[in-house]
């Protein structure tokens, strides 16, 4: 099971399912456009950092623990 928190830069992905508890964070979420069969592109994925990504045209800064909910292939 690959997460988005496993992307390295520069790597494009679909995401298939987001496992995030709280309708809350899930319409934030799907508000940004991260929903399944949306495409994400990892623009920096640093090790201290949190995760820079890349939805449509809309670019998000998240924390690895949500992004390790977010699964894609």
């Amino acid at each position: 099971m690959r997460t988005l928190a496993n992307l390295k830069t520069g790597e494009t992905a679909n995401i298939i399912n987001i496992k995030i508890s709280g309708d809350g964070f899930i319409n934030r979420l799907y508000a940004l456009g991260i929903k399944p069969n949306s495409k994400v592109k990892m623009i920096r994925n640093h090790r201290f950092f949190p995760l820079h990504i890349c939805v449509g045209m809309t670019e998000i800064v998240m924390r690895k623990k949500y992004a390790k909910e977010i699964i894609v292939g």
